[in-house]
């Protein structure tokens, strides 16, 4: 008999986002063909397109554009509500951030193992005051997964998964 899993919506939204975080790495992966000639792209011209995107924008790098927004709606760098009691990943690096009516998500790419990350968090969560949900959706395993925790009413999720391709770790934190 098949088991029935209930699935919140906070939940969907985070599996959504780490589909469309997957899409993203997928299409990103593509050959480096021009289209327009059919010519592959060397470093030296792929240097050059870039620095002319900049010219055209007229933006810089800069902390100041960093909540620009990509092609799916997320805007790029942690987002300004990020909470000071939700530790930032170790060895990661923030690869955006969508708020929607059922809470902020906040992707990361990591270099540690899912095993290290999810050991920083239940130890670190545990130390600012969340208690660990024991909900039979929360799952982990070696290819992934997610947990959860609350405190005062505010619920947070992780969930991870394991990309053997670029052998990092995607971590999706949804707050509420």
């Amino acid at each position: 008999m098949l088991k029935t899993l209930n699935v919140s919506k906070a939940d969907k939204i985070v599996i959504l986002i780490l589909a469309l975080v997957f899409i993203v790495m997928f299409i990103s992966c593509g050959d480096n063909t021009d289209t327009k000639t059919n010519k592959t792209k060397t470093d030296s011209t792929k240097k050059e397109d870039i620095k002319t995107e900049n010219k055209q924008s007229d933006k810089k790098p800069t902390e100041e554009n960093k909540t620009d927004k990509n092609e799916l709606g997320m805007s790029t760098g942690l987002p300004q509500n990020f909470p000071s009691d939700i530790p930032k990943p170790q060895n990661a690096e923030v690869t955006g951030n969508i708020s929607t009516s059922e809470g902020t998500n906040v992707t990361f790419i990591s270099t540690d193992k899912i095993s290290t990350i999810v050991d920083f968090y239940k130890e670190q969560m545990k130390k600012n005051g969340f208690k660990e949900l024991s909900d039979p959706d929360y799952i982990m395993s070696e290819k992934g997964g997610m947990v959860g925790w609350e405190k005062n009413g505010k619920k947070v999720t992780i969930a991870v998964t394991f990309d053997k391709e670029t052998n990092k770790t995607q971590l999706v934190i949804t707050y509420q």
